[in-house]
């Protein structure tokens, strides 16, 4: 896949990082993107946040030796602001964990749904927010229309851990 592929990628810098440390992407993609960045050869090692609809089978997305994706993590809620099947508190606390986990340590963490236009816009600007205080590379695109539930429940979980 070549970067053209590739909706947005901005790179963002830990302060706190030693100099051993990656210099990370947050990269918004749809399926069928996260689909051939997995078939294909890549420099960088890189972590899925793949979000899928609960009422769907999960999205067919493997692991390749050459891809380098290290690790993929599988979430499943709609694409609404409210109602039964939201993102929940405790799913956006996993994500959390999962991007401070590897953040720093990988050179791309992908954030895909369906469309790679709305749940995982919402999620990455939250990640944005926190991890460099700059969303406006989400908001300010026009292609994204962030789901504005995903985005608050990320930033409510990334600032409870910064209060504990």
């Amino acid at each position: 896949m070549t970067e053209a592929h590739i909706l947005n990628a901005i790179l963002i810098r830990n302060p706190e990082m030693n100099n051993d440390a990656v210099r990370t992407e947050i990269t918004v993609m749809s399926l069928s993107q996260v689909k051939s960045y997995c078939r294909e050869r890549h420099e960088k090692d890189s972590i899925i946040i793949s979000i899928g609809s609960p009422f769907e089978q999960p999205a067919n997305i493997y692991r390749n030796s050459g891809s380098n994706v290290r690790f993929i993590l599988r979430v499943l809620f709609e694409d609404e602001d409210a109602g039964p099947s939201v993102m929940s508190a405790e799913q956006a606390d996993h994500i959390r964990d999962v991007v401070n986990l590897w953040y720093g340590k990988v050179g791309r963490i992908i954030v895909q749904c369906e469309a790679g236009v709305s749940r995982s816009a919402g999620v990455a600007a939250a990640i944005l927010k926190a991890k460099t205080g700059d969303d406006m590379s989400v908001f300010g695109n026009p292609f994204y229309k962030p789901n504005m539930h995903c985005y608050r429940t990320m930033l409510n979980s990334f600032i409870s851990i910064e209060k504990r």
